[in-house]
């Protein structure tokens, strides 16, 4: 499918429909929206159990292998050590644990006067940060917890956890499917659909309605919850031509 959404957005961008910036801030509202849930909840774990793990076999009885076959390893920050984990190109990237990789990778900010170690993926291991946990978050329990952390937090591009994103903008609140509660994150080409989607109703709002009208239809033929997504990508082949 990937080729067919390459051709997509393609014909959107070269068309004028969408623009670069606004398929990039949909790209991680979303991402944000859904969240690193696994990944974050063994940070939560961590945290909770006051240990600080530094080891493959920890994070794997918690985790998992990876679908790739990589262990997952445990890289927790320390009051004078702060992790980063180096976006590499890897053919896996470990999206179902750490959530989508951010559109734009920040430099990690100097001034905190933390020694940076950085860390890469290599065909045996993935990584995961734990970031020191928020003094004011004593109290907090592991859902609490869990929704403190994240996608830059987990790769340590983020010097404190952070709250999630704030709830969606108006503007796709009246598309089947788009209820938090109803979308998840299994594949890439997911986030790509729905980045593409809301990016043509932002930029191109003339289109709008022929949109919703198609997604309306091709969601009627969908039952499956997480189907939403191929509904959005029928719309978009259909609507903005």
């Amino acid at each position: 499918m990937n080729p067919l959404l390459d051709r997509l957005e393609g014909e959107l961008l070269g068309r004028g429909l969408v623009t670069r910036d606004s398929v990039d801030r949909w790209t991680d509202r979303h991402a944000d929206e859904v969240g690193p849930r696994h990944g974050a909840q063994a940070v939560a774990r961590v945290w909770g159990s006051g240990l600080h793990l530094d080891a493959t076999a920890a994070a794997a009885a918690v985790l998992g292998r990876c679908a790739c076959g990589r262990r997952w390893r445990y890289v927790p920050d320390t009051p004078t050590v702060r992790n980063v984990v180096l976006p590499g190109t890897p053919r896996c990237t470990g999206w179902r644990v750490l959530g989508a990789p951010p559109t734009r990778y920040r430099e990690p900010d100097a001034r905190t006067g933390r020694q940076v170690t950085f860390w890469s993926d290599d065909a045996t291991t993935h990584h995961l940060v734990v970031p020191l946990r928020p003094i004011e978050a004593r109290d907090a329990g592991p859902f609490e917890l869990a929704a403190l952390v994240s996608r830059t937090a987990l790769r340590g591009f983020e010097d404190t956890p952070a709250p999630h994103a704030a709830p969606p903008a108006e503007i796709g609140c009246g598309l089947p499917g788009y209820a938090h509660d109803e979308r998840a994150l299994d594949s890439p080409w997911e986030l790509r659909v729905f980045a593409l989607l809301l990016a043509t109703l932002t930029d191109s709002p003339d289109r709008e309605p022929s949109l919703r009208a198609e997604v309306e239809r091709a969601a009627k033929d969908l039952p499956v919850r997480r189907s939403i997504y191929v509904a959005w990508l029928r719309a978009l082949l259909v609507g903005p031509g």
